[in-house]
């Protein structure tokens, strides 16, 4: 499997026009509750778990027009290619971004310096949580989900019983990646490396 690094991966995604499939890995902040939480790194007070999901999805994707082909699938309307809504219809009118700037006709979004993926996800794979550079034990994972915060449901703004699932994933955090029929190693930055490796706090019983 050829490896390559995150810029020749920035360099790649932006040759891409028009929507496109593509499967990859990534970590990402657990989202845990920091309250009750065994697993805080000592130099920025943070939870060190991570998680580890294998995703794949659609990019250069037209987030209203999405939402609009899926409300006729549910009605079990013929679903026409450009996406139009019924006359009828109060058309769907997704949220301004609040952070981030569009990189133009790409799948990217610059924010402070970094990039992030966009993408309308299609389905989680696989998912492991990780901490130390490794895999959460069972008995760590039972500790792990309970304290995994959920995110809102996008489905009743978007008036469906299936909701469509848009996310940004920073860039420097994808591990792998399948696109255009290639399999793609992401070379991992040592500084990346060093702080999935910190050592939790460890928490004593009172005297």
């Amino acid at each position: 499997m050829p490896t390559i690094t995150t810029k020749q991966l920035e360099a790649r995604l932006l040759e891409i026009r028009g929507a496109q499939a593509l499967t990859f890995t990534a970590e990402t902040d657990a989202r845990l509750y920091l309250t009750d939480n065994p697993f805080i790194c000592p130099h920025c007070g943070e939870s060190i778990v991570v998680k580890r999901a294998t995703v794949n999805g659609i990019v250069n994707v037209n987030y209203a027009a999405a939402v609009e082909r899926q409300r006729r699938r549910e009605r079990g309307e013929p679903v026409e290619r450009r996406g139009r809504p019924r006359k009828t219809d109060r058309p769907f009118v997704p949220l301004i971004r609040t952070w981030g700037e569009r990189v133009a006709d790409t799948p990217l979004v610059e924010y402070r310096g970094r990039l992030y993926l966009n993408l309308k996800r299609e389905r989680i794979l696989t998912v492991e949580y990780r901490l130390h550079g490794r895999p959460a034990t069972a008995a760590e994972l039972a500790i792990i989900e309970p304290l995994t915060r959920r995110r809102v449901s996008e489905s009743k703004r978007q008036q469906l019983d299936h909701q469509i699932t848009w996310r940004d994933y920073t860039l420097g955090n994808v591990l792998f990646v399948r696109m255009r029929g290639q399999e793609l190693d992401i070379r991992r930055p040592r500084r990346r490396q060093r702080l999935a490796n910190k050592q939790p706090i460890t928490k004593r019983a009172a005297a």
